[in-house]
């Protein structure tokens, strides 16, 4: 009887755990898009914002012998070159030849959250039969309150990738005191 007692109680215990549904991984959190510079964590962590950052006249900028890369969260660059003159945020020109290559629009990027909750910021462009896009890999830091670190990361003839380093990045609201995201940038 003990034995039988036992083998039944093995069978349910085995049952169960093989009935069992998998318990669900916790919700990724998501950067959802309320504008073309501003997305909200679905966490409730707060919002990031880069409308401070916006510098349509000056855009972020980084030099090779040949080529100039640009950056304009939020806004379309302006007394840029060719392609680069419609709806730009993300740009490759030429430092001595002219022209301009769209590598994303400014008004519609998407936000991207990876697992750990890091925010991308993804830029496309269609020109003619080519389809560009730029990654622009968002980087919370809040001692960075000055000019945000800029770094490029590579590009392919269709791709281009950068990280952008600033306080900006940082949703804030799980801080005592909230984070506010009001960068001064010089043009220099």
């Amino acid at each position: 009887m003990e034995m039988a007692i036992f083998l039944s109680a093995l069978l349910l215990g085995i049952y169960s755990v093989v009935t069992s549904p998998t318990p669900l991984s916790p919700r990724q959190v998501v950067c959802v898009k309320r504008d073309a510079c501003t997305c909200d964590m679905s966490d409730g962590s707060g919002r990031v914002s880069l409308h401070s950052l916006a510098r349509p006249e000056e855009p972020y900028e980084l030099d090779s012998n040949s080529f100039r890369f640009l950056y304009s969260p939020c806004t379309a660059m302006k007394n840029v070159k060719q392609e680069c003159q419609e709806d730009t945020s993300v740009c490759l020109e030429g430092r001595e030849e002219d022209f301009g290559y769209n590598f994303g629009r400014a008004s519609d990027p998407e936000f991207i959250t990876d697992k750990n909750g890091n925010v991308t910021v993804k830029y496309t462009s269609e020109v003619g039969n080519k389809t560009r896009t730029a990654k622009v890999q968002l980087v919370c830091d809040p001692s960075v309150t000055e000019r945000p670190l800029v770094m490029f990361k590579g590009m392919t003839e269709t791709a281009m990738n950068w990280t952008f380093t600033t306080v900006c990045a940082c949703p804030g609201a799980r801080n005592p005191r909230p984070i506010r995201c009001d960068v001064q940038c010089d043009s220099n």
